[in-house]
């Protein structure tokens, strides 16, 4: 959670337009607890302020939008389907950096 928090505005200063937040089999249950992923309105406006940081230090104005879907194959195949070439990058994938998933 607390990565979280610092990575937001290194993300937002690259210019991403939408960042998608999913768990994979590994990823520990405590990230979603997060303060910055909580629907309520201080911790939204917790996260619009770390993107907003990111911003400023890019002089960029256009702030990304965060998805959060507890499900990677649901994200993948329910709200992604209209992008014809996903990659994801996997830590334990020997030889290659990503695979390419769903074509």
């Amino acid at each position: 959670p607390l990565q979280f928090g610092r990575l937001l505005p290194m993300v937002a200063s690259l210019g991403v337009g939408t960042v998608y937040v999913t768990a994979a089999a590994k990823t520990e249950k405590s990230f979603f607890s997060s303060h910055l992923l909580r629907e309520d309105q201080a911790a939204q406006q917790q996260l619009r302020a770390a993107l907003v940081e990111g911003l400023a230090q890019a002089g960029d104005t256009a702030v990304p939008r965060v998805v959060v879907d507890r499900r990677l194959r649901s994200l993948l195949r329910d709200r992604l389907p209209q992008y014809g070439r996903r990659l994801v990058a996997h830590p334990r994938r020997e030889g290659r950096d990503a695979r390419t998933v769903g074509e």
